[in-house]
C-alpha cells in the first residue's frame, strides 16, 4: 500500500510535468496497471520516488504523444490519398470535359456542314423541278393556246358570223353585195330548197343550234385568269406525271 505521503510526492512528480487534470488522471491510471508499484516500493527516499514519477508521467506522456502522432501520420496518409484521388478525378473530368467540348464542336461543325449540304441539294432539287416544269409548260403549250385562245376566238368568229347571217337576211336585201340573199336565192334552186318550204328557218336553226353546242362543249373563258393558271398548272403536272420527269 502507498502511503498518503507518498501518493502526495507521486502527485508532485506528476503535477511538475504536467497541470492537465485529464493528463494527470490517466498518468495515476496507468500506474496502478504497470510495475510503477515495484518502482514504489524499491525508492530509498522521496527524491527518488518524485523522480520516479516524473519519470513515468514522461514515459506515459511520450507514449500518448507517440501514439497520437501516428494516428495524425496514419490521417495525413489517408488524406493525402484522398487527395491524390481527387485530383486524379479533377483531372479525369478535366480531360473529360475538354474531350466533351472537342466533340460538341466537331459534332456542331458537321452539322452546320450537313445543312449546308442539304440546302444545296434542295435548292438543286428545286431548280430542276423549276427547269422541268418550264420545259413541260412549253410542251403542253400548243394545245393551250389552242383550247383557251384558239377555240374561244373561233367560237366567238362564228358567233358573230352567225349573227350577221342572219341580220343579213333582213337587211339590206336588195344590195348587190348581200350574199346572204345570193346564197339564199341559189338554195331556193336546189332540190332541198324546192322540197322544204321553210329552209330558211331550218338554215338559221341549225346555224345558232351549233352556237350554243360549241359554247356547252368547247367554250373555255380566256379572260378568266384564275381557271387558266388552274388548267396550265394541271396540264404542266399530269405532263411530267405521264413522263415521269420527277
Amino acid at each position: 500500500q502507498i502511503t498518503a505521503e507518498k501518493a502526495n510526492i507521486i502527485l508532485s512528480g506528476i503535477s511538475s510535468i504536467t497541470e492537465d487534470i485529464e493528463k494527470q488522471r490517466g498518468i495515476i491510471k496507468a500506474a496502478y496497471g504497470s510495475n510503477f508499484q515495484q518502482v514504489v516500493q524499491h525508492s530509498h527516499s522521496d527524491v527518488e520516488l518524485y523522480e520516479a514519477a516524473q519519470r513515468h508521467s514522461m514515459n506515459y506522456l511520450e507514449g500518448e504523444l507517440g501514439a497520437a502522432t501516428s494516428q495524425l501520420d496514419s490521417a495525413t496518409r489517408v488524406i493525402n490519398e484522398q487527395n491524390e484521388t481527387i485530383s486524379d478525378l479533377q483531372a479525369k473530368v478535366s480531360e473529360v470535359s475538354s474531350r466533351a467540348v472537342v466533340q460538341a464542336g466537331q459534332a456542331s461543325r458537321k452539322e452546320t456542314g450537313y445543312r449546308k449540304e442539304i440546302a444545296t441539294l434542295n435548292n438543286k432539287q428545286e431548280q430542276r423541278r423549276e427547269k422541268i416544269c418550264k420545259f413541260a409548260e412549253k410542251k403542253i403549250r400548243p394545245i393551250f393556246n389552242l383550247r383557251w385562245h384558239v377555240i374561244p376566238a373561233l367560237i366567238l368568229l362564228y358567233s358573230v358570223c352567225v349573227i350577221a347571217f342572219i341580220a343579213l337576211q333582213v337587211l339590206w336585201c336588195d344590195e348587190s353585195w348581200n350574199i346572204v340573199t345570193k346564197l339564199f336565192g341559189y338554195i331556193a334552186n336546189t332540190t332541198f330548197g324546192k322540197n322544204i318550204s321553210e329552209y330558211v328557218g331550218i338554215i338559221d336553226t341549225a346555224a345558232v343550234a351549233l352556237i350554243g353546242v360549241f359554247y356547252k362543249c368547247l367554250w373555255l373563258n380566256p379572260w378568266d385568269m384564275a381557271k387558266k393558271n388552274e388548267d396550265m398548272l394541271k396540264r404542266v403536272d399530269n405532263y411530267i406525271k405521264k413522263h415521269d420527269l420527277l
